[in-house]
């Protein structure tokens, strides 16, 4: 029996933190809520740091130590991100504590209403002597001007750890102050925050891990804020209140004295429109300069369409972001057609059955040159084995087609949202010809461990979760589609038991044909001869 994961992973940085520890510690142990794990990242502290860990180890049995040498507060972090097996995932600092006893219960209660990838709260400020003072870090919803001139404290956001490994990525090191901001800007352009009216936590004002700041506005923040937002996003922080907080940018520039000697808010309306002017030539000389600057670049030979091109990423989650500059494709699909051409040179010539195909990649190159190809999709309340606009209406649970009739079965990250994969792994080898395979992708979620159910089919014919919901796009469902299934490397041994194929996983990383990315494993079931 699988050992359900923590919901929530709270990432702890440390630095001869000994002395404030405890408190964060407490406000942990004090939470009503218990499914949680704490991630103390130390970079090898001189103090009695170990000490208050060891001292707390036995009330926290989850608390994981981690003492090593680091880059800095942000790579502590990025490591943290590695090792984290919560659903959700909270960096506090090591003076920082939870407001309350109910906040984790609250988020808790909270997520299971809400669609959302990331939720933020308040946080009371506390100063150096420990007393609150009057007011929260920030005190409603942010729309993107507001979180452009005022970055979230860490402290009061939780974040979805998947969305975080799978989505945002890492947080970018070279950053020495804004790698936060960065790191919001990124999530943010995925997907919006959503604010919950709570006081997350007690945030030591200028304590041991505080960090940020009006750095915020020196040309990396810029340059942030152009790379995922174009130069539309940056009209509205010229008009905000901390307009003239972007003095700290002109001062290092060779300006009139004139110019140079704005303090206050400004008032001069030819003055400000000057600033304005000149602001925003400069971001948009950051933008021209700088959006090229990719987080990879690598000339190749697309498998998709089958062209000499560049392969480009401006994000570091390559899964989604590494993309052929003729097709559009992705790494999974380009190591998904690769396996077809090695395994099947003749594929051209065979009958293919693909499930849920999309409009780029692969399946473009499968619809225009293989002489015998079906495309089916599940079209809920539609009777199987009918055409709706062509493509042909089918259940992998329940087919309607005959037996032994493909030569290939393709399907693209369609396994992880069935919700009996042990039917449709019979009924996609019924429907195969003897020496045919299913070659497939799938994201091997639990690398380390065995294959985990994530969700049941209700009576209601909704998904039933067993963890954190989650859902992932579908081209003819608005709502998506549910993910069932956190496969492991044992779905080898899982298709052998319920089909009794020989079954295989497949591992590319090739730069040459633009392959390299996370979750990258193709599947290949052969129907023996």
């Amino acid at each position: 029996m699988n050992t359900k994961p923590p919901f929530f992973s709270i990432v702890i940085p440390t630095y001869n933190s000994g002395d404030k520890l405890a408190t964060s510690l407490e406000s942990i142990l004090l939470q009503n809520f218990t499914s949680y794990e704490v991630i103390i990242m130390d970079s090898r502290s001189i103090d009695d740091t170990q000490g208050v860990v060891t001292r707390y180890k036995k009330q926290l049995p989850s608390l994981k130590f981690i003492s090593e040498k680091d880059e800095g507060i942000y790579d502590a972090m990025n490591k943290a991100i590695d090792l984290a097996e919560g659903t959700w995932l909270l960096f506090m600092g090591s003076d920082d504590s939870f407001y309350s006893p109910q906040v984790l219960g609250q988020i808790q209660q909270h997520t299971l209403v809400s669609n959302a990838k990331v939720i933020y709260g308040n946080a009371k400020i506390i100063g150096n002597t420990g007393w609150a003072e009057d007011g929260t870090i920030y005190d409603g919803p942010f729309d993107l001007p507001k979180l452009l001139n005022k970055n979230i404290c860490h402290q009061a956001i939780f974040y979805n750890t998947r969305f975080i490994k799978e989505e945002v990525g890492y947080f970018e090191k070279r950053y020495t102050v804004t790698a936060d901001w960065d790191f919001n800007l990124r999530a943010w352009a995925k997907q919006p925050f959503e604010f919950v009216n709570l006081t997350i936590s007690n945030f030591v004002a200028g304590g041991l891990s505080s960090y940020g700041g009006d750095a915020a506005f020196s040309e990396d923040f810029l340059e942030n804020v152009m790379k995922y937002f174009g130069m539309d996003a940056f009209h509205p922080i010229l008009n905000t209140p901390n307009f003239n907080r972007y003095q700290s940018v002109l001062k290092k520039q060779k300006l009139s004295d004139k110019d140079t000697k704005i303090a206050k808010p400004l008032k001069n309306k030819t003055l400000k429109n000057k600033l304005k002017k000149y602001i925003y030539q400069k971001v948009k000389a950051i933008y021209e300069k700088r959006i090229g600057t990719f987080f990879f670049k690598q000339k190749g030979f697309c498998p998709c369409c089958e062209q000499e091109v560049i392969f480009i990423s401006r994000h570091q989650w390559l899964r989604d972001f590494f993309r052929c500059s003729n097709c559009n494709s992705i790494p999974r699909e380009r190591a998904l057609m690769l396996t077809i051409k090695n395994e099947y040179p003749n594929w051209q010539e065979l009958i293919i059955h693909e499930s849920s195909p999309g409009n780029r990649g692969h399946s473009v190159l499968l619809r225009q040159k293989a002489k015998d190809y079906l495309e089916t999709q599940y079209f809920p309340n539609t009777p199987l084995g009918t055409l709706v606009n062509g493509i042909r209406c089918e259940d992998l649970e329940q087919q309607t087609f005959e037996d032994s009739v493909f030569d290939l079965v393709v399907t693209s990250d369609v396994m992880e949202h069935i919700y009996e994969p042990d039917k449709a792994f019979k009924e996609i080898y019924r429907t195969l010809k003897p020496g045919g395979a299913h070659i497939f992708s799938v994201p091997i979620i639990n690398k380390h461990h065995a294959t985990q159910r994530w969700a049941n089919k209700g009576k209601d014919g909704n998904p039933e979760f067993l963890f954190e919901p989650e859902w992932h796009g579908n081209p003819v469902d608005k709502k998506g589609s549910p993910v069932t299934m956190h496969w492991g490397f044992d779905i080898v041994d899982y298709i052998k038991e319920h089909t009794g194929a020989e079954t295989k996983i497949v591992y590319i990383d090739d730069l040459h044909f633009g392959i390299r990315a996370e979750y990258i494993e193709i599947v290949i079931m052969k129907k023996a001869l």
